[in-house]
Order: C-alpha cells, then structure tokens, then sequence
C-alpha cells in the first residue's frame, strides 16, 4: 500500500504531445482553467534549450540558438518583468535540465491540485527516455493536418528568426536552430506515439485539432472522461490575454508579447470553428513541401486514414 502524499496516491498525471503549429498551447491554456490543474509547458524542449546552449559542439550545428534565445529572454524579461526580475527570470530558466525536470514531475502534487498536465514536443526527449518520469502517466497526443502546420510553422519561423532576406529564399529546415542542418525535420510525434503503444498504452488519446475547432464540447468532453477530469461546460471558455498562463509552470517565454509562436494562444478564448481549407499541397514553398512529406505519413496514421 502507498503511504499517504506519495506520487502513487495520484496517479491522474497527463503529458500532452505535439508538434509544432497544431493548436496545442490553446488546449493548454483550456486546461489550465480547469479546476485543480498543475500545469507544466514544455519543461523538456526547455531542457533541451539549455542542452544546446551549453554544448559548444550542438552550438556548431544550430548557430543562432544562442543569439536568438538570449534576444527572447531579454524580450520576456522586459514583457514579463512585473512577475519575475531579470536575475530571477535567468535561475529559473537555468534550472530546467532533464534530472530536474523529471524529479518535478515525479514528486507528489500540491494538496491542492487535483492532476498534472504537462504539455511538450517529443523531439526534445529524442535520446533521452531514460529521463522520462518513472510514475505512471496518461500519454495523449494532438495532431493536426501537415498543410496546416507547414504553412503555419514557416510563418512562424520567418518572424522568430526576424528574416530580412528574400522570403522566397528562407528554408525552415535548413535555416532552422531546432533542426538538424542535414536532415528534414522527422516526425518525432509518430515515433514517439508508436513507442507508446508499444511500451505503456496500446490505444492512447490522439486529438485532431481541426475535430477539436470544429466540436469542441464533444472533444474535449470525451477526453477529460477518457483522461480523469471531472468535464464543466464553464471550461469551453476562458480569458483571453495573458492572467490565465501566470499559474503554468514555465520560464515565461510563451507570455512575452514577442513570442511569435503564442500570439494566437494568447488571445484566445475558446476553441474556434475551422473556417477554411487546409492549403493545397502544391501551393506550399519547397521547404514547406518537405516538411509536410515528413509529416504526413504518421498524421495518417495517428488519425486513422
């Protein structure tokens, strides 16, 4: 028997996975609005930051990682400064290395939460599943259309990396830090959810994101009853801005109003209608092409086609 307040006595711990651009942020500000939610963002991709940062040879095959992540910490300081003064923003950041993260996510919840949501891209534990926590834990994944998400994460990457240069000639791949120089970008969501299946649940969650847009009650209804949590209609809408993600634990890069990837995420207030197509793939610039390519295989997969 477990002794009272061990991590076992809780055993309603969820990990949300995604790849970039499929409303993820959205759904976890959603949760976030739910009652009794210890909610975590991307504490291995910020891991992996740090990895990156301090390994001269990785430095070597992402360049502009350094640049770039110190010019956004700055940028959040400054947005976020009346929650966390420079020095302390810059400590917290630090801290989050991959023993620490999964000592966090292993230790027993608060007495008043009720489950631990942690939401986060599988790439950044490629090579180190060994860190991921030992406590039992729901894995659910959200997919959405490759077209979409090409189309969508070029965008972003373009204003991220402030390209000033012909826009015909930006690669996402290519010129992109988190991608290695010489390979397309794989899809980590696929290989990760197969290893699920393989590993821990033969059947986990798998949320399409335009399912998602398109009937949200029934969705997210369905997946807090699969997941453990107790289903409001009041968590269909929440506050935009930014008061809802004060409480997530996260080094504050998504609440800067210079993070480009969280525009949408912040401003949002429910999960709304798709009202277009996804973009023909022809439509889509070479470098999007074969990043959709590399996707689209397992999104098919995932989503049953």
């Amino acid at each position: 028997m477990a002794k009272e307040g061990t991590a076992t006595d809780v055993p309603n711990r969820i990990f949300l996975w995604t790849n970039p651009r499929s409303l993820s942020t959205v759904f976890e500000k959603c949760v976030s609005c739910m009652d009794g939610a210890d909610v975590w963002h991307e504490p291995y991709l910020n891991s992996f930051i740090n990895h990156v940062n301090s390994s001269p040879e990785l430095l070597q095959r992402y360049p502009k990682m350094e640049t770039t992540m110190r010019e956004g910490q700055e940028a959040s300081i400054r947005d976020g400064g009346s929650l966390l003064p420079s020095s302390v923003f810059r400590n917290v950041f630090r801290r989050y290395r991959y023993d620490w993260v999964q000592e966090q996510l292993e230790a027993p919840l608060k007495k008043e939460k009720k489950f631990l949501f942690v939401k986060d891209w599988p790439g950044a534990i490629d090579g180190h599943f060994d860190k991921l926590p030992k406590v039992p834990f729901k894995h659910t994944f959200i997919i959405r259309n490759p077209r979409r998400t090409a189309k969508s994460y070029r965008k972003a990457c373009l204003k991220f990396f402030k390209y000033e240069g012909n826009v015909d000639k930006f690669n996402m791949i290519e010129s992109n830090p988190y991608t290695p120089i010489d390979l397309p970008n794989p899809n980590h969501l696929h290989a990760f959810w197969q290893y699920v299946r393989n590993t821990v649940d033969p059947n986990p969650v798998v949320i399409d994101s335009d399912d998602l847009q398109n009937f949200p009650e029934q969705i997210l209804r369905k997946y807090c009853e699969v997941v453990g949590i107790p289903f409001k209609t009041t968590y269909l809408k929440w506050d935009a801005g930014k008061e809802p993600f004060k409480g997530i634990n996260c080094p504050l890069h998504f609440i800067s109003d210079h993070s480009v990837h969280y525009v949408n995420a912040v401003s949002s207030s429910c999960f709304l209608p798709v009202t277009s197509q996804p973009p023909t793939f022809e439509s889509l610039t070479p470098d999007e092409q074969k990043y959709c390519s590399s996707l689209l295989p397992g999104y098919q997969e995932m989503y049953g086609i």
